[in-house]
Formats: structure tokens, C-alpha cells, sequence
């Protein structure tokens, strides 16, 4: 029976069924608990849905009924990375990476692993230099200058939810009464930007990271 519910669950996940797949997947393991593929497989589901915690928690059970599984050292980095946990995510890749390449093959396109270990490297080096600024002695006060108008309020989190496939992303802004003119969007190497400004100088924002 569990066998069963995991090939659904699997056909269900190909078809980007990703919430079919997770109820599919969560079938399994209710028949066999120990199942490590049917984590492996709804924390693939997981991170479609964009449920990074969940995703999180299936990888680590599948780890620890199985230390050396590759697959879900993959989906513990990729859940980490958008969670911002770029150290812990780092410390995934580099251990599925490592389990991949004693086994003797090559990166599949699904896990490419050197890609997120640069990403990851590059936030961490992020993080360690805001910090270090932070740590900074204070200097002298600078001269006194003229005052400057009020800088606009700062742009307020906008509700949002977005779907991403394997060639698109679809992200729903949940505002009313947008004119075209009160929203911008920008487009970024991993990452999409959507910004309103309302009459009066409200603004809200919204940042999708890519994967």
C-alpha cells in the first residue's frame, strides 16, 4: 500500500501536481513511517509550493533514517537557502556534493550542485562583510550639512503569492485598484521585484527569489 501511494505520489509530482504529490507522499508514510523516499519526494513538493519549513523538516527525516542520502541533502540546501539559513544551506550542498561524488556520477541537471554552493558562498560573504561594517569603531561625526527633505517612507511588504514551474514564474499581487502606472516591476538575475506607489506616495514591495 505504501509503495503504491509513493508511485502515485511520484506520477502526481511530475505532472506538477505538487499538493496531490504531498498528500500522495504523506499516504505513504502513514503506512510506512520509515519510507525515506516518500520524504525525499513531498520535500520535493514542498519546495514547488514554496513551503520551505515543511520542506525543511521532510528533508531532515529522511537524513536521519539515512545520513548518507544525497538527494535529501539537495532539498535541505535548497530549503535552507530560501529560508536565508545560506550557512546551513552551504554545509547541505557541500555534504550531498560530496556523497555524490564518491558515488562516481556526475551532477544531474535536478541537483546542480555547483551553481548553489556559488550562491550560497556569495551570501555568506555578504553576510560576513555587513558585519564586519557593523563591528566598525565609529568615526569622527562628519561636518554639519544642510538639511534635505524627508526621504519617502520606506516600501511596506506587499500580500503576494507566486507560483514557480521549471521555465516560468507566476506571482499574484493582492491589491486592489492598481492603475498600471502605480506598479513597477524589475527583473533580476535570480529574482523578480514588484513595487507599488499609491497617489499620496504609499508604496509597498514584494521580491521573489528564482531558483
Amino acid at each position: 500500500m505504501a509503495e503504491e501511494h509513493y508511485a502515485t505520489g511520484a506520477e502526481l509530482l511530475v505532472d506538477e501536481d505538487y499538493a496531490g504529490a504531498v498528500e500522495a507522499f504523506g499516504a505513504a508514510l502513514t503506512s510506512a513511517p520509515g519510507l525515506v523516499k516518500a520524504y525525499n519526494g513531498r520535500a520535493a513538493a514542498f519546495l514547488k509550493l514554496a513551503k520551505f519549513t515543511e520542506a525543511l523538516q521532510d528533508a531532515n527525516s529522511a537524513l536521519k533514517l539515512d545520513p548518507s542520502n544525497e538527494q535529501a541533502c539537495f532539498r535541505k540546501g535548497a530549503a535552507c537557502f530560501e529560508l536565508e539559513e545560506f550557512e546551513t544551506a552551504l554545509a547541505a550542498f557541500k555534504e550531498g556534493k560530496g556523497l555524490l561524488d564518491a558515488s562516481g556520477k556526475s551532477e544531474p541537471k535536478a541537483r546542480p550542485y555547483s551553481r548553489w554552493i556559488r550562491k550560497c558562498e556569495a551570501e555568506v560573504e555578504d553576510d560576513s562583510d555587513l558585519e564586519e561594517t557593523e563591528d566598525a569603531p565609529a568615526s569622527a561625526p562628519p561636518p554639519p550639512v544642510a538639511v534635505s527633505p524627508p526621504a519617502p517612507p520606506a516600501a511596506a511588504a506587499l500580500k503576494y503569492q507566486f507560483y514557480q514551474s521549471a521555465e516560468t514564474v507566476t506571482m499574484t499581487v493582492m491589491e486592489k485598484g492598481l492603475a498600471p502606472d502605480e506598479v513597477a516591476v524589475n527583473f533580476m538575475d535570480y529574482s523578480l521585484k514588484v513595487t507599488v506607489t499609491r497617489q499620496g506616495g504609499a508604496q509597498g514591495g514584494a521580491k521573489v527569489r528564482g531558483r
